[in-house]
């Protein structure tokens, strides 16, 4: 246990989100000229969406997220269900190659070609003088069915994204369901929870620094999610003492049914991180003993 009292307290702080800030307007400016034909909803999701970035969090994650033509788990519809929805909603005829081909064609339009470059999940956008890097993801809206007999089959769903990456499969992420669920638990830990997360990231990088883990093995997503999971009575308002029962209790539980910001993944089953109890037991080891 290394850290002082005096860096607990300021690993409150957020990181600089002017470069962030004003990257995310140049590609909202970018994307305008295409967004009502392709029907876009144009928003950040990851730490800068969920104010709990720390210097260092330099990339910023933009969602292009096209509703023309929705995707859905009506799968698990039961027939009737099935049977109305099929008569209410036409079958997409947009499809996802032609929405990455739209949108990169607008960013090169915009930055020219040597700023733009093609990544399996996103289409990135490097860094110039006074901005950041940006991963912009096109992604079709999403809507899932929590019951296979919704009350309401126009209106009962929680609205998500599905990703298709360029090595295949698709990805089904809820990022607005994450920001509400961020805000509501910082709300029921008195303004604490997102303080305590950038605290998080910051001893993470104390035990990065110390060589106990690897950074790649304790990513932000995964160490809010954990933090997320830890009872509210816990984020009491001293900064030390709040961090030392955020990690003792992140140590010493059982993690099995933690689960994801977003309310809907279970944390080690179905997130589409693929993370494992063991890892967090690796990563709680290691903020344990950088504290």
């Amino acid at each position: 246990m290394t850290s002082s009292v005096l860096e607990r307290s300021s690993w409150t702080t957020p990181g600089s989100d002017s470069t962030a800030q004003k990257t995310y307007t140049s590609i909202k400016a970018a994307l305008e000229p295409v967004r009502v034909d392709l029907s876009l909803d144009i928003y950040l999701q990851g730490s800068y969406a969920n104010a709990t970035n720390i210097h260092g969090d330099s990339d910023v994650d933009v969602v292009a997220q096209s509703d023309r033509g929705f995707r859905s788990n009506k799968a698990r519809l039961s027939v009737q269900a099935r049977q109305l929805y099929d008569s209410i909603y036409p079958a997409p005829t947009y499809h996802a190659s032609e929405l990455r081909r739209d949108i990169k064609r607008a960013l090169v339009e915009y930055y020219g070609a040597w700023w733009v470059a093609e990544k399996d999940k996103c289409i990135k956008v490097e860094k110039r003088s006074g901005y950041v890097d940006a991963d912009v993801v096109p992604a079709f809206q999403y809507r899932y069915f929590k019951s296979p007999n919704p009350s309401n089959i126009r209106w009962d769903w929680v609205e998500g994204i599905i990703i298709y990456p360029l090595s295949g499969g698709t990805i089904i992420n809820y990022p607005k369901e994450h920001i509400r669920n961020g805000q509501a638990k910082n709300k029921a830990c008195g303004g604490r929870y997102k303080s305590t997360v950038r605290q998080i990231k910051r001893l993470r990088n104390r035990a990065v620094a110390e060589g106990r883990i690897k950074k790649s093995e304790s990513p932000g997503y995964l160490l809010e999610c954990m933090t997320y999971n830890v009872p509210n009575t816990m984020f009491v308002s001293n900064d030390s003492d709040r961090l030392l029962k955020v990690v003792s209790h992140l140590k010493f539980t059982n993690k099995s049914g933690f689960i994801s910001c977003d309310g809907i993944h279970t944390l080690f089953g179905t997130d589409p991180g693929k993370f494992s109890t063991s890892q967090a037991q690796r990563v709680a080891d290691a903020l344990w003993d950088a504290y």
